[in-house]
């Protein structure tokens, strides 16, 4: 018995070894962990900001960070499916298209509004009155672009009326650049209803008074009120390749939850407009995003817009 329990410690303690040198070979077989990114106009980085995010990143992971400065977003997205890079900071539909071309990303963080915002949802406002139904008999839908995720993607993936889910080639659905275009239409061309993505922290009760371009409208039957809402698109993850060492992806994600405390600098260069923090997520929350992608590539074959 005593020759067997040494034996069976000894194996223990073997697969220990053996469990520790693989953990530690992911910092070796990476060797550098290269960070993709664009930047927004209203936030540039600068070669210190830039060296912040590689300081954090490196303390954390323990191997040297490299930064990739992509032109936009589809320059992005091929550089994280072709392996250039392990890291992405993406919009929601660039996520969902990364995704759909190679099922080889998944999300490890994303932004937090201090109120607990986490995305935006759909909704579609109307003249008082109108239902659903009578979509099809009234003088047309403003949608705010025919590239447009939360506009056009989500009622594709997710609206029916009369039963029917759209196929995008109803002659009631109306077509404007953005979504001033389709208020606009609304008011000007008399337009039946609109589709607008809103915080996802709104009822379809409250929508229409806490919507600063909400108002304005004069008449009972102007009057926008919300007939329908989808559920909710989180904002942009932070993505890393599946492939990636869990080790690593639990560091950075790590970085990003302490980062409002550690380098709260840094953490408003990273986050959003209004966001606060970052909470972790898994690629389930993306569901209906990469539905909606999935959908707008059917009709238009082309990738939804940033």
């Amino acid at each position: 018995m005593m020759l067997k329990a040494r034996l069976l410690i000894i194996m223990l303690a073997l697969q220990a070894m053996a469990l520790s040198s693989a953990l530690a070979d992911w910092r070796k077989e990476l060797g550098t962990f290269r960070i993709g990114l664009i930047e927004a106009q209203a936030k540039p980085f600068s070669p210190e900001d830039l060296n912040r995010l590689k300081s954090a990143m490196s303390g954390a992971l323990g191997i040297p960070v490299e930064i990739f400065r992509a032109r936009d977003f589809p320059s992005l997205i091929d550089a994280h499916v072709s392996s250039r890079i392990e890291y992405a900071i993406y919009s929601s539909a660039a996520y969902a298209t990364a995704w759909l071309a190679c099922q080889c990303v998944e999300p490890v963080a994303f932004p937090v509004n201090a109120d607990g915002t986490s995305g935006y949802k759909t909704m579609m406002f109307a003249r008082t009155g109108l239902k659903l139904n009578d979509l099809p008999q009234s003088k047309g839908v403003g949608i705010p672009g025919r590239d447009s995720l939360m506009g056009f993607g989500v009622p594709l993936a997710s609206l029916s009326v009369s039963g029917n889910v759209l196929s995008g080639n109803e002659k009631w659905l109306s077509f404007a650049e953005n979504a001033s275009g389709t208020i606009e239409a609304y008011r000007r061309d008399g337009l039946d209803a609109f589709v607008a993505a809103v915080p996802a922290a709104l009822s379809m009760d409250s929508a229409a008074q806490k919507l600063p371009w909400l108002t304005g409208f004069t008449g009972e039957t102007d009057k926008p009120v919300a007939i329908w809402e989808s559920a909710v698109v989180p904002f942009g993850p932070h993505a890393v390749r599946k492939n990636l060492a869990p080790e690593a992806k639990e560091l950075a994600a790590d970085v990003l939850a302490k980062l409002h405390e550690t380098d709260p600098e840094l953490a408003e260069l990273l986050l959003p407009d209004e966001a606060v923090s970052f909470r972790p997520v898994e690629h389930g929350a993306y569901t209906l995003a990469v539905n909606a992608a999935k959908a707008l590539a059917a009709v238009s074959g082309g990738a939804p817009g940033p």
